[in-house]
């Protein structure tokens, strides 16, 4: 859980690729993203509801930091055995001052984001891809659309730049190629890449690659990597 409740200012969106901007600050920029465009599709009115703050979120960032950016995890996570995380409780507020600037995390979520992890790092094709020579993490890019002129950003989960490709993380129900061509129709995968490819093309490569690393959430955290 985040330690206060300070209003976050959001990411200008400078044209260009920009490492190490904050993930609260990238989200709460006004520059079109593919989940917006996404929004858009289901009703043009969602675009406009503030994105929720849902354990479901928090947990997917651990894990994203704990697979993509291991030697990070620490220094932005600290881990507590409270099974009850309240702001308004003085135990909850004891650790939060143990943690400092870390976000709160329940021992159960650490350990299973570990478990998610190295799942993926112990998956032949997922730790080449994932290799830390030639890799960036957490990439985010602003770009203006050469059609409407609007402002748009992405944040690709890692780029490899030896080889011009694009690799997203994904969790998922079931990483089967059956059952992950399901999640790309239900989530509209596609356009999350086509959007990536076209901000990438207007300021660095066209990518060469998209690869999507899908890991099962339950045990044993099946793995598969995918080309759409």
């Amino acid at each position: 859980m985040p330690p206060d409740d300070q209003p976050v200012t959001p990411w200008t969106a400078p044209i260009g690729l920009h490492l190490d901007v904050p993930e609260a600050e990238y989200h709460a920029s006004t520059a079109v993203s593919s989940s917006r465009i996404k929004a858009f599709l289901e009703a043009p009115a969602k675009v406009r509801a503030p994105c929720p703050d849902t354990p479901s979120l928090r947990f997917g960032s651990l894990c994203h930091t704990a697979i993509l950016q291991p030697d990070k995890l620490e220094a932005l996570y600290c881990v507590t055995d409270l099974e009850r995380l309240s702001k308004r409780e003085k135990a909850t507020q004891a650790e939060q001052e143990r943690a400092g600037d870390r976000e709160l995390v329940k021992r159960a979520d650490w350990d299973e984001a570990l478990r998610l992890r190295d799942a993926v790092h112990a998956h032949p094709t997922c730790r080449d891809m994932l290799a830390p020579v030639g890799l960036l993490t957490e990439v985010s890019g602003a770009w203006d659309d050469p059609v409407t002129g609007l402002r748009c950003r992405k944040r690709a989960d890692a780029l490899r730049t030896d080889w011009k490709a694009v690799v997203d993380l994904k969790s998922a129900q079931d990483a089967s190629p059956e059952g992950f061509a399901k999640a790309v129709a239900n989530y509209h995968y596609h356009i999350q890449q086509a959007h990536y490819c076209a901000g990438l093309e207007a300021v660095w490569h066209r990518p060469q690659a998209f690869f999507f690393l899908a890991v099962e959430k339950e045990p044993p955290f099946l793995v598969g990597s995918y080309e759409l």
